[in-house]
């Protein structure tokens, strides 16, 4: 059973007010948050290949428009077209390091720690 009280300020004199709140549905859970880490695949080829996708664009629109606004509004979608088509997106589970605070001295003081608390109980 799930239950959530509220208290809350109806006119901001008192918090005697209440609200409960009880699910007793077996299929409510809470799920866990799974963070994905987005990343870009980029190697030889992948450059390679947007190199040649920049080579090959003539870049008529970026010269041809009439203000510096519209030529940078041009250029940029042009790039980001062509490094969007060049470098895919890949996602991948993100599990953050939550012991990066440990030093090296730490984990060498654990592990004599370890090691003399075996000696005793053997």
């Amino acid at each position: 059973m799930l239950c959530l009280l509220y208290v809350g300020k109806i006119n901001g004199l008192s918090d005697h007010d209440a609200q409960l709140i009880c699910l007793q549905n077996g299929m409510v859970g809470l799920q866990q948050y799974a963070p994905k880490r987005k990343t870009r695949i980029i190697n030889e080829q992948t450059i390679k290949h947007f190199q040649m996708l920049l080579n090959d664009e003539t870049w008529d629109t970026v010269y041809k428009a009439t203000c510096v606004n519209e030529m940078y509004n041009s250029f940029q979608t042009t790039l980001i077209r062509h490094f969007e088509a060049s470098f895919f997106v890949t996602y991948a589970d993100y599990k953050p390091n939550k012991s990066n605070w440990i030093t090296k001295g730490i984990k060498t003081s654990c592990n004599k720690k370890r090691e003399l608390l075996s000696l005793i109980q053997e």
